[in-house]
């Protein structure tokens, strides 16, 4: 009884190859064609300037510029300077308010804010955690207010930092996405973006 010989093992089909690394080429080209970018990415550290118009704090006044005299004209400067140095300008909707306890027992609020309208900014995430620890300027803006923020519309301006981890993290602000505020805003954008 004679045996057949035996056939070698088949070499990996080459198309099947080259279709596997176009397909992986289409694919970075359509990732590439979305938008690029993956994440905020931070231009240059944050200045000691920078970092006082950034105090994750909320403000609360829907028209400053009604209130006259001095408060209107640190409220004008304020807004220029966030206007100025932000990375990310929207109007949001703020989603929730919470408090967290580290381990330590140090707390930290949290605004969970929707952008609804992107005034300026390449990346747009559809959800954004603003964070506030209780050794930052901007913690009793936001503390015992929680009731007063859910579900209304602000204005936030971002800039974006490293940690001390070297995570990229929003430094921010938050102002009423009033009338006044909002047009003011709009405005002094505009004339910031004109070639």
């Amino acid at each position: 009884m004679e045996s057949e010989p035996l056939t070698p093992i088949a070499a990996p089909d080459e198309r099947a190859h080259r279709i596997g690394r176009h397909a992986l080429v289409l694919v970075a080209l359509l990732l590439g064609a979305c938008g690029g970018t993956v994440g905020p990415t931070v231009r240059a550290p944050m200045t000691s300037t920078e970092s006082a118009f950034f105090d994750g704090a909320v403000e609360y006044v829907v028209d400053p510029m009604a209130l006259g005299g001095t408060f209107a004209e640190r409220a004008s400067a304020s807004m220029a300077g966030l206007v100025a140095y932000a990375d990310f300008i929207a109007v949001a909707r703020v989603r929730a308010v919470r408090t967290d306890r580290d381990a330590q027992g140090h707390r930290t609020m949290r605004l969970v804010v929707a952008p609804t309208r992107v005034l300026r900014g390449d990346y747009a995430p559809s959800e954004l955690v603003l964070s506030a620890r209780e050794d930052e300027a901007g913690f009793d803006s936001i503390a015992g207010h929680e009731a007063q923020l859910l579900g209304t519309d602000v204005l936030v301006f971002v800039r974006w930092a490293h940690d001390a981890d070297r995570r990229v993290v929003p430094r921010f602000h938050v102002a009423p996405a009033s009338g006044p505020v909002t047009s003011d805003v709009v405005n002094r954008v505009r004339s910031t973006s004109a070639p």
